[in-house]
């Protein structure tokens, strides 16, 4: 499994203290289904891309997500993001279009604090940050088994995770962000073969 250089993708991050008790005693990874997206492709064809998934679960603060999205093309990125209130997760959709609110957190990974811009929907808890190099981060310390907060309005925010299980090794070696780039025949099978389901009557 790949772990991201600090020297070339790292900037250092921080930990502000939080209560122990917020987390639970075992957390752990859970990969959701897979999904598709169609897309215009730089060169003006419609371009299929690959989602894949895994969010931490088994406790009831804030959970971690990565996705890792794999284009027909084989172009692939890591996205990362967290939800704040799981139990807001299933809400139905709101009457209006809810915009996400940009916010800067302070994200804390060990005993290393920076702030991170990210953007916020009050309706799902959803809070995602804009740079791509922050989920290099957060995967390096899921890697190295680092402890997890943020801090969002005044609030810290605990994000318990188990480190490295079963689930997270299977992604990580799927996901050519942390595979060392190889995007594997299932993979690209699995994008280029897809296509919307038929509808009954």
């Amino acid at each position: 499994m790949r772990i991201f250089r600090a020297s070339v993708l790292f900037a250092a991050l921080a930990v502000a203290p939080y209560s122990m008790a917020e987390t639970l005693a075992a957390p752990e990874w859970q990969r959701e289904r897979d999904t598709v997206h169609f897309a215009k492709g730089g060169k003006g064809h419609n371009m299929k891309s690959l989602t894949m998934s895994v969010m931490t679960a088994g406790t009831d603060g804030a959970r971690l997500k990565f996705s890792c999205q794999v284009t027909e093309d084989g172009l692939y990125s890591l996205a990362s993001g967290f939800e704040v209130d799981p139990s807001k997760a299933g809400a139905a959709p709101p009457k209006r279009n809810i915009t996400p609110q940009k916010r800067t957190i302070r994200l804390t990974i060990d005993n290393t604090e920076t702030p991170v811009t990210a953007l916020y929907n009050a309706h799902t808890t959803r809070l995602m940050p804009a740079s791509k190099t922050v989920a290099k981060q957060l995967f390096n310390a899921i890697v190295l088994n680092q402890t997890l907060s943020f801090d969002m309005q005044g609030k810290v925010f605990a994000v318990a995770h188990p480190g490295v299980d079963p689930v997270f090794e299977a992604f990580a070696q799927e996901c050519p962000v942390s595979n060392g780039g190889v995007v594997s025949e299932t993979v690209l099978e699995r994008v280029k073969n897809y296509s919307h389901p038929v509808l009954g009557k």
